[in-house]
């Protein structure tokens, strides 16, 4: 039999990745589980211009993490009462950490949302879940975007 003691979720707080976690619930309430509701917050890209040299920007670090810790603290406190709900935030390239997350805490399921970019939005953007399903040590289960 399968042992799910550990789901990780990655979240962007958008209404997909809310809908991934709502069927990590519902798995997390079968087996036992524990919910790990991971965000990562992506550094920031500051752009250079060849002539002027680098242009000044403000450092949004701080507000940044606050808000990531409130949307942290208002998931738990929203969606962790019939569940383990547990919130990590890190810091880095989005697959690269949600993969590097599943590791570390040992996750037996990765349940991640796609958004649903074909083309070239699909192309520019790439795909966080694409490379999650591709790189994962552990089964990952994909909530598809609604049509």
């Amino acid at each position: 039999m399968l042992n799910v003691a550990r789901i990780l979720v990655p979240t962007d707080f958008s209404p997909n990745s809310l809908k991934a976690l709502a069927c990590a619930k519902e798995i997390a309430r079968k087996f036992g589980s524990e919910v790990v509701v991971v965000h990562v917050v992506e550094p920031p890209v500051y752009p250079v211009t060849l002539d002027v040299g680098a242009v000044g920007a403000p450092d949004l670090s701080a507000e940044i993490d606050r808000y990531v810790e409130e949307q942290l603290a208002r998931l738990v406190q929203e969606h962790g009462r019939d569940v383990k709900l547990r919130p990590v935030r890190r810091r880095g390239a989005p697959f690269e950490q949600i993969l590097a997350a599943a590791t570390a805490e040992k996750a037996d399921l990765i349940l991640i949302a796609t958004h649903g970019y074909t083309g070239l939005k699909h192309v520019l953007l790439g795909s966080t879940a694409e490379k999650v399903i591709r790189k994962a040590a552990c089964p990952v289960l994909v909530v598809r975007a609604e049509a």
